[in-house]
């Protein structure tokens, strides 16, 4: 300390303020890089910035900028920037963490345990806050919505436990099948299907006939105010509880009318049928995004620990149509395994094409990309809409289309460096055959443009991945795929594909 105040006698009382103010400032910084490595994280700002009045202005905006909050919290938040409103303008996101098991008081006795009234009415008390925040002080923030409940951890350990028994059971079974042990089996599988329920089970409306509206509100479950000062919407994977389109429809109707950016992962039911039903839903979920909205992420995905039986792919074209249809104002979209991308074009023998003259970068999934598909079949799926992709698509910087999973992955690369040359690659694990047919259809039509672009196409082998996540950085927009976090909890899933595949699963 003597180098930084030369003269300071041993023993004396250091004043923080005699420092030079790029010394305070330098020493500030390095307190946060630490706090940021504190496994407290950003709850360690709170005591600093009632240091002084200089500790304050510095640390506040960090402080302010990441707020999570459960149900009984959003009156304390509201309190906390009513008596200092200027603290809105350090706010950049917000995580909204239901517990669905708290009951309302004052709603109906055979009402209070709904999941759909619990999570509306946290959202609704939120989204009062929020509509009162001005969008001149605060530029947009995150808002994310986590569905959970207390008793989610135990029931995971209780889940893992049955899951990893019956494994070892079928792993018996495989040796010696008595006839006699065949109902043990379907005990067990039994016993894993009800331990899903509480993990997994979707938060809706689950009445068969139109709630009523009150009177002076806009939904069944109150008056929604619109919050233009969230721009982005996420719901990530580290929930299992599922929202359904049902309610996200009423969310986006009638508040975030002014969203610019949605991530949306993981709203794959347990089954193809309910499947099926929730793409009906999210049909007319689709219809109500707002025309603010640039950038689209879908990240569909069964839930690789808790789905104990084989959840196939199931194609959903008039989703992959409606999605198209309403998103044609988009400079970013990624559709990961949410539709296919053959539905996602008009029909092969349409004339139509979609315009889409803001898109930028896109990226779509296509189940023909595998080791074992045939040559013909995929150099048709890769060049089929390679016109309607060109002329339809007149900004697109971005192309890729893809598929991967256990011990494969292909990617089909397009990029046009905006004047007039267009490179791809197609990326693969395995050796395939000369991708010529592909490319040369793609350079036809480039030649034909005016002006006239050249093509650098080439064919490149890559290693396998142990996991689909393995694949990623091969793809030049894995960033717009998947959220960090997101990306960590499919990981820490994974390794229950490592187990031995259950008897049931093969029989």
């Amino acid at each position: 300390m003597s180098d930084i105040m030369p003269g300071m006698e041993p023993g004396s009382i250091f004043n923080f303020n005699m420092l030079p103010p790029e010394t305070r400032h330098q020493i500030m910084q390095s307190i946060l890089l630490v706090i940021d490595e504190s496994p407290r994280g950003e709850t360690s700002l709170t005591n600093l910035v009632m240091v002084c009045r200089e500790w304050r202005h510095f640390f506040e905006p960090f402080n302010f900028s990441t707020i999570t909050l459960d149900n009984i919290r959003v009156q304390e938040m509201a309190f906390m920037f009513a008596i200092e409103p200027y603290r809105v303008r350090h706010v950049r996101s917000i995580r909204l963490r239901v517990f669905l098991d708290q009951a309302i008081p004052e709603a109906p006795e055979n009402m209070k345990s709904k999941p759909d009234m619990v999570f509306m009415k946290a959202v609704k008390e939120l989204f009062d806050v929020l509509s009162q925040w001005d969008e001149n002080q605060n530029k947009g923030i995150i808002l994310e919505l986590l569905a959970t409940c207390d008793g989610d951890r135990d029931a995971l350990v209780r889940f893992r436990t049955k899951k990893y028994q019956a494994l070892q059971l079928s792993q018996y079974l495989d040796q010696f099948i008595p006839s006699e042990q065949l109902p043990t089996i379907a005990a067990s599988v039994e016993a894993l299907n009800s331990a899903i329920t509480q993990l997994i089970f979707p938060i809706k409306d689950y009445t068969t006939t139109v709630l009523p509206i009150p009177a002076g509100a806009n939904t069944p479950y109150g008056f929604l105010p619109a919050v233009p000062v969230v721009k982005t919407f996420a719901i990530l994977r580290h929930t299992t509880h599922i929202i359904g389109p049902n309610l996200m429809r009423l969310i986006f109707e009638h508040s975030l009318t002014s969203v610019q950016s949605i991530l949306h992962e993981k709203w794959r039911q347990l089954t193809p049928t309910e499947k099926q039903f929730w793409g009906m839903q999210y049909r007319e979920f689709l219809r109500v995004l707002p025309s603010t909205l640039t950038c689209l992420t879908i990240f569909d995905e069964v839930h690789g620990e808790l789905h104990i039986k084989k959840c196939g792919f199931l194609k959903d074209i008039q989703l992959g149509r409606c999605i198209a249809l309403s998103t044609q104002n988009l400079q970013n979209m990624s559709l990961s395994f949410v539709v296919d991308s053959e539905d996602f074009f008009p029909d092969r023998q349409s004339q139509t094409i979609d315009m889409f003259p803001n898109l930028k970068t896109l990226v779509l999934t296509n189940g023909t990309i595998r080791p074992n598909a045939q040559l013909q079949v995929l150099m048709a799926a890769l060049s089929r809409y390679a016109e309607k992709i060109i002329h339809g698509m007149p900004a697109l910087r971005v192309y890729e289309i893809w598929n991967a999973g256990t011990k494969f992955g292909g990617v089909f690369q397009y990029k046009f460096d905006g004047e007039s040359t267009v490179t791809i690659r197609h990326k693969t694990t395995w050796r395939t055959q000369p991708m010529d047919g592909t490319f040369n259809v793609w350079r036809n039509i480039l030649v034909n443009m005016e002006p006239p672009r050249t093509l650098d196409a080439s064919m490149v082998k890559v290693p396998a991945p142990a996991h689909y996540l393995d694949f990623l950085p091969e793809l030049e927009l894995a960033a717009n795929i998947m959220a960090g976090i997101s990306r960590q909890n499919a990981a820490n899933e994974a390794f229950i594909r490592e187990l031995p595949v259950p008897y049931y699963n093969r029989h």
